[in-house]
C-alpha cells in the first residue's frame, strides 16, 4: 500500500505544489503506521520482536490429546497452535481481525466443499442396487456434511457479525471459562473442517463398497442412526459453547 502511494507521488511531478502535498501526506501516513505498530505490539526493535515470540507458550500434548487426535484427524491441534500464537499478551486489533478473517475464509471453503459432497451423496443414494454397507457409509457422509454446513454457517455468521464488537480478551475468557484452556475452543473452531474430512472419507468408502454385494446387516439402522445422533449432539454443543462468547456485556 505504501509503495502504491509512493508511485502516485511520483506521478504528480508536473505540479510542484501537489507533489509537496502528496509527499507530506505520504510521510505522515508512514509515520502513523510505524507508531501504530509500536503502540499495538509494544515493540519497536528487532530484539523486542524476538523476545515477544519467545513469550509464546505452547501446551504440551497429553494422552487425551493424542486419543482425541484420532477422530479429529489432528485438525484441532493446528487450530490450538494458532490460538496460542494469537493469545500472547497485548493482543492487537489487527491480529484479531486478521485471525478472524482467515477463519471466515476457511469456513466458507469448507461449507462449499461440504455442499458438493452432500449433493454427491444424494445422487449416490438414488442409484439402484446400492449395497447396504455403501448406504451406511453414504448416510454417515451425509450426516457429517450437514453437520459441517450447519456449524460452518453458524461460525461464519457469529464471527462476521460480532468480531468487531467483541474484545478479543473478553472472547477468549468467555470461551474457555469452564476449563481454563484453549483446547475446547480449538476443537469447536475446527469442527466444520473435521466433519467435512470425515464426510469425504465416508463417501470414498461408500464408493469403494459399491461394487460389493453384501446382505444388509440387522444393525445397519442402529449404526447410521447412532452416528446421526452424535453429529447432532456436536451441533448442539457448538451452538451452546459459543453463545456466551458472543453475548455482549451490558456495560
Amino acid at each position: 500500500m505504501l509503495l502504491e502511494l509512493l508511485e502516485k507521488v511520483e506521478e504528480k511531478k508536473d505540479d510542484q505544489h501537489c507533489e509537496t502535498s502528496y509527499r507530506t501526506w505520504f510521510v505522515a501516513r508512514l509515520v502513523h503506521e510505524i507508531l501504530a505498530g509500536r503502540l499495538l505490539h509494544r515493540h519497536g526493535s528487532f530484539d523486542a520482536c524476538i523476545d515477544r515470540s519467545k513469550n509464546i507458550r505452547h501446551s504440551p500434548l497429553s494422552k487425551v490429546d493424542l486419543i482425541l487426535g484420532v477422530p479429529t484427524l489432528l485438525v484441532h491441534l493446528t487450530f490450538l497452535h494458532r490460538l496460542e500464537c494469537l493469545t500472547t499478551p497485548n493482543i492487537s486489533s489487527n491480529s484479531w481481525q486478521s485471525f478472524v478473517g482467515s477463519l471466515l475464509a476457511e469456513w466458507a471453503d469448507s461449507n462449499l466443499l461440504a455442499t458438493v459432497v452432500l449433493s454427491a451423496n444424494m445422487a449416490f443414494l438414488a442409484l439402484a442396487g446400492v449395497t447396504w454397507p455403501a448406504v451406511i457409509c453414504s448416510i454417515i457422509s451425509t450426516s457429517c456434511s450437514v453437520g459441517s454446513i450447519v456449524i460452518g454457517v453458524h461460525h461464519v455468521w457469529t464471527h462476521r457479525k460480532y468480531c468487531l464488537e467483541v474484545v478479543p480478551t473478553e472472547y477468549f475468557s468467555k470461551a474457555f471459562r469452564w476449563t481454563g484452556t484453549l483446547k475446547p475452543l480449538a476443537f469447536f473452531l475446527s469442527l466444520p473442517m473435521i466433519l467435512f474430512l470425515w464426510s469425504l472419507i465416508s463417501f470414498s468408502a461408500s464408493i469403494a463398497l459399491y461394487s460389493f454385494d453384501i446382505q444388509r446387516p440387522k444393525f445397519s439402522y442402529g449404526i447410521s442412526g447412532g452416528f446421526f445422533v452424535v453429529v447432532l449432539g456436536l451441533v448442539v454443543a457448538t451452538l451452546f459453547f459459543f453463545y456466551p462468547a458472543f453475548r455482549l456485556s451490558s456495560s
